[in-house]
């Protein structure tokens, strides 16, 4: 083959990771200003930008305020960027390769976020609980819909303080982290029998 196309595959790597990384300046620049207004830096990184990221906007990557919309778009990014750098670097790709990286995407882009972000909210909602401050309650206040499973799962005909379910759930959260962690090590070590 020539090398020309593993040029090509360098180069669209580099491309993708510059893409990769004006989403990232689009979501600070979001922070700051939601709502560009025509002529504004905010803009035209929105006209750059949004085309892209408005294929994964949807309900399914929503968690109350949190909008995980961008991360999964940077996360299939990464994934085309790894595959064209690997195909550059080595002259070839092997299936066994890209399913390697797709459990590697959706462990960092989907499942450890998620679960990090969990763990950080109700740990926020642990410490407000535990200290009666009804600030730190407020700003762990996604973990909610988690705490009322938790109530309905193990108390369902009994009221429990807030600290407990906090507990609970906080130690859930931690123990899904850690196995979530083993299925993925396993997948990814699965993947090396894969001849092709």
């Amino acid at each position: 083959m020539s090398t020309n196309i593993y040029e090509l595959a360098s180069f669209l790597a580099k491309a993708l990771e510059l893409y990769s990384f004006l989403i990232w300046i689009r979501i600070l620049l979001t922070w700051i200003n939601p709502y560009p207004r025509e002529g504004s830096l905010t803009y035209y990184f929105a006209l750059i930008v949004d085309p892209f990221l408005n294929i994964f906007r949807s309900r399914r990557f929503r968690l109350g305020m949190l909008d995980f919309s961008a991360i999964i778009a940077i996360g299939v990014l990464q994934l085309l960027q790894s595959a064209l750098r690997i195909f550059a670097t080595y002259h070839t790709f092997r299936f066994a390769w890209f399913v390697q990286l797709c459990i590697q995407m959706i462990w960092q882009y989907c499942i450890q976020i998620f679960l990090i972000l969990m763990i950080v909210f109700l740990l926020i909602r642990t410490l407000g609980s535990l200290l009666h401050s009804p600030g730190l309650v407020r700003a762990g206040m996604l973990a909610e819909p988690i705490l009322k499973k938790i109530q309905l799962a193990f108390f369902p005909r009994r009221i429990v303080s807030d600290l407990v379910l906090c507990l609970i759930a906080l130690s859930l959260a931690i123990l899904c982290y850690f196995a979530a962690m083993q299925v993925m090590g396993m997948l990814m070590g699965a993947t090396r029998h894969i001849g092709f």
